[in-house]
């Protein structure tokens, strides 16, 4: 019975895939959606993996940027760390989602894009205020969905929200840090 309901619900996917949208996390969402009608996948679980696959990708890239374009040492090396943590963290999100069966967005949003570029054409010290707003406002997001899952009935998901939330929270506390020493010079 369920090699068959995931039979159909992969028939269903790539006969729909001409109309999937051409934002890779929208197209996620709808493969889960599909996947969740047919039993195959939590709902809440996909729609949890795939938000925060998606945060973690743009946290990368927004840490990229911060090593380059970064004017204090603080700010570069917060971007490193970033990308080390996320990368991380994205890792294990993949890992979960496997054993899940939930499709996770291979690259950023285009919502989350939208903001990239935003952060791209700033420089100096424009570059710098917008970093710090976008990782305060990201990681403010993150705690409150990581706190959230912890509630979940799968007990893998729950854990890995409880084990990653001290995680999330030493990003923010770090990039309030940084804005305090921002602020007083």
């Amino acid at each position: 019975m369920i090699t068959s309901i995931r039979t159909i619900a992969i028939f269903i996917i790539f006969t729909n895939a001409c109309n999937m949208p051409s934002d890779s996390t929208e197209k996620a969402k709808q493969v889960n959606e599909i996947k969740a009608e047919n039993n195959i996948v939590d709902e809440n679980l996909s729609v949890f993996l795939v938000k925060i696959a998606d945060a973690r990708m743009m946290g990368i890239k927004e840490g990229q940027e911060a090593q380059q374009k970064g004017t204090t040492e603080d700010i570069r090396n917060y971007g490193s760390w970033m990308i080390s943590e996320q990368s991380e963290l994205l890792k294990q999100i993949n890992l979960i989602a496997k054993t899940k069966n939930v499709t996770l967005p291979t690259s950023i949003s285009n919502d989350k894009q939208d903001g990239l570029s935003d952060l791209q054409k700033k420089n100096g010290v424009d570059f710098d205020e917008k970093f710090i707003k976008m990782m305060t406002i990201d990681h403010e997001r993150d705690l409150k969905d990581f706190k959230k899952a912890m509630e979940f009935e799968d007990q893998r998901v729950a854990s890995f929200a409880s084990k990653y939330l001290p995680m999330v929270q030493s990003h923010l506390d770090k990039i309030n840090q940084i804005h305090k020493r921002y602020k007083s010079k």
